[in-house]
C-alpha cells in the first residue's frame, strides 16, 4: 500500500512483471489490473523502489521519499536550461517565473570563457 497526493493504492509487486492493482479485500483487480500511466501512483512507486523498497512494521504499508526535482529555466518555447539537477526520474520544476522575479536573464547561464572554445555551446550550471 502507497499512499501520494492524498490517494491510497494497493499493489503487489513482481521483480518481473511490476505492479499489479489489489482491491480493497487484497484480491486482484480483474477489470483495471494495472495503474495509468499519468496515475499519481507512479512518482511514489519509483521513489520506494529507488528508495530500497522499505516497507513500515506492518509489512503493508511502503516507506519512500520524494526525489529531488531537476529545476528548469525556460529560454524559449521548446528550449530550457537546467539550473539544478535534481534525482533521476524525479520531477522537473520550471523556476523561470521566480528567476525572473530575482532579475535573472537566460544570459545570466552562460559562461563567458567557453564560448569560443571548440565543441562548447557556453552553458554553465548556476549555483
Amino acid at each position: 500500500m502507497i499512499t501520494n497526493d492524498g490517494k491510497t493504492f494497493r499493489f503487489e509487486d513482481s521483480d518481473r512483471f511490476g505492479p499489479t492493482r489489489l482491491r480493497e479485500n487484497n484480491e486482484i483487480n480483474e477489470r483495471h489490473p494495472y495503474f495509468g500511466h499519468r496515475s499519481a501512483f507512479w512518482p511514489a512507486y519509483d521513489a520506494w523502489k529507488k528508495g530500497g523498497r522499505r516497507v513500515a512494521d506492518d509489512r503493508i504499508t511502503c516507506i519512500w521519499d520524494t526525489l529531488k526535482p531537476t529545476k528548469i529555466y525556460r529560454v524559449g518555447r521548446r528550449t530550457a536550461v537546467i539550473v539544478e539537477h535534481g534525482d533521476e526520474g524525479g520531477p522537473t520544476v520550471d523556476v523561470t517565473d521566480e528567476m525572473k522575479a530575482k532579475g535573472v536573464q537566460p544570459t545570466d547561464f552562460l559562461d563567458k570563457s567557453a564560448r569560443n572554445k571548440p565543441g562548447s555551446r557556453g552553458a554553465k550550471p548556476i549555483d
